[in-house]
């Protein structure tokens, strides 16, 4: 007598799929399945805060919400409140141009903790890695390649060959 226990699973089939995948559509997928909206939403607007604001706006004045039509900001201190009385339509108005379809609505701010700078400001990109660029070959070219050059018959070949050993002796 077999129990529950004992019964071996039956194996789910999943549909093959044929043809390319877009693997765009396949993350935006994933995201929207795991990552709630408003947060989604948040992470696209910290993003364009960077982009949109100057860097001392941005560094004291930070998203921290998005409730429907609602975004909530963290300021630096009470002065940066006020400030933001003066900047609220600003910012609207750029995030409106920047993003038609963020439904942002309302902006409140408060005097809050925000995050360390690392967390809120982009990596600088990489130094770019040093190219070696010592010639190839010695500037002086040897009488054989002289003499192999003038043995070559089509003068346009000769031509490009000669300026490529020229190009290889030449210190950048």
């Amino acid at each position: 007598m077999s129990t529950p226990a004992n019964k071996p699973r039956a194996k789910r089939r999943r549909p093959k799929r044929r043809g390319r995948i877009d693997l765009g559509a396949v993350v935006k997928e994933v995201i929207e399945r795991h990552v709630p909206t408003e947060v989604q939403r948040l992470s696209r607007l910290r993003n364009l805060w960077i982009e949109l604001f100057p860097v001392g706006f941005a560094d004291n004045v930070w998203p921290m919400l998005v409730q429907g039509g609602r975004l909530i900001v963290h300021v630096h201190d009470s002065q940066w409140l006020h400030e933001m009385t003066y900047w609220r339509q600003d910012v609207m108005a750029k995030l409106r141009v920047a993003w038609p379809d963020s439904e942002i609505e309302l902006i409140d701010g408060y005097v809050g903790e925000l995050p360390p700078l690392s967390e809120r400001r982009p990596p600088p990109p990489p130094e770019p890695v040093p190219v070696d660029r010592t010639p190839v070959l010695e500037a002086e070219v040897p009488n054989e390649t002289v003499d192999a050059l003038n043995a070559i018959d089509d003068p346009q070949l000769r031509e490009i060959l000669a300026q490529a050993r020229m190009m290889l002796g030449k210190p950048c």
